[in-house]
């Protein structure tokens, strides 16, 4: 297309619903829609709307799909999502809310989607969106708790408030409020109380304590590259999170006492990440002066066996630990 017909076309689909005589959607064939679309947005602060997209003319939703196929670049496939949704298209909502449903981690796309169904549907997909507020990661719940604030509806409120209750990240609840101002303040929200750890922690853990042989104390990015020495420490741990802190004996290789100590305790164990099944907290190694470094673990569980990771990268702690069978 030369550079003529292009300044035509972007005339053209800028005022076409001012000059219907002159330009009519239906008259832009396949590739002057996709050529129209790159262009914006190529541009730096690109300047479409709903009336911009719409004026592509009936045909350009299969059009818009097809290059969000074809495309890897987040950005470009986030953009052609926000696009694609102010087609009043049933063809064009169903995709886009497949891309909510099957973006697995790439939150980018998900969360794209969600804002996309919420902010074009409106109160109508507060069915969909509010689904989303069960989701596992926490930008998600965030992404469709403000896009159901923004629906500005009784029914959307009701069910933004219910959803407070039992949320239990607190940075998720305090921008949710932050943003709502007064019309959310004056509401019966309740506030979850602290989360706490997985009753599953409790009692006594066993298992093999690897040490690490590179630095003295790595940087947590250098622990997977990190060689292990041939020699470990049996490792003998007792949780007592009535006391929000944990009691630990370690036995360990003559050759190791040196260097790891044999008696450290840990403390100030609370969950991490919004769940009850991963904790954080300080490793407290006995001797003068006393050492403290940063300690996390998660539960697991492999053939149906729980399973307690410990990894404390500046302290050289590797572990996997499982229950002590009971005598």
């Amino acid at each position: 297309m030369s550079r003529s017909s292009k300044w035509l076309l972007t005339l053209l689909l800028t005022v076409n619903f001012m000059l219907p005589l002159y330009a009519s959607p239906a008259s832009f064939s396949p590739d002057q829609i996709q050529e129209a679309i790159d262009e914006t947005l190529a541009q730096r602060h690109p300047k479409d709307n709903a009336q911009w997209w719409r004026s592509l003319g009936e045909g350009a939703p299969p059009i818009i799909i097809r290059m969000f196929e074809d495309s890897k670049q987040v950005f470009r496939r986030v953009r052609l999502l926000q696009g694609l949704g102010w087609f009043d298209d049933p063809v064009a909502l169903d995709f886009i809310k497949k891309q909510a449903l099957a973006a697995g981690d790439d939150n980018s796309i998900r969360n794209a989607a969600i804002k996309t169904v919420g902010v074009t549907q409106g109160v109508k997909e507060l069915g969909f969106v509010s689904e989303f507020l069960k989701h596992p990661h926490p930008q998600t719940r965030w992404t469709a708790a403000d896009v159901i604030r923004r629906m500005h509806d009784p029914r959307a409120d009701q069910a933004l408030q219910e959803y407070l209750k039992g949320e239990k990240v607190e940075w998720i609840v305090s921008k949710v409020l932050s943003a709502s101002g007064e019309k959310v303040k004056a509401a019966p929200l309740v506030i979850p109380t602290a989360l706490t750890l997985s009753p599953e922690f409790q009692g006594r853990w066993i298992g093999i304590w690897a040490v690490l042989k590179k630095a003295e104390k790595p940087q947590a990015k250098e622990l997977e590259n990190t060689t292990i020495e041939s020699e470990t420490l049996e490792v003998e741990l007792k949780l007592e999170l009535g006391r929000l802190g944990a009691v630990v004996r370690a036995h360990a290789a003559k050759a190791a006492k040196a260097s790891v100590g044999r008696e450290f305790h840990l403390e100030n164990l609370k969950p991490r990440e919004g769940s009850q099944t991963k904790l954080a907290g300080v490793l407290v190694q006995g001797g003068t002066p006393v050492q403290k470094y940063e300690i996390q673990g998660e539960l697991t569980r492999e053939t149906g066996e729980l399973l307690l990771d410990l990894r404390s990268p500046a302290f050289g702690m590797v572990t996997l630990l499982k229950r002590e069978p009971k005598p």
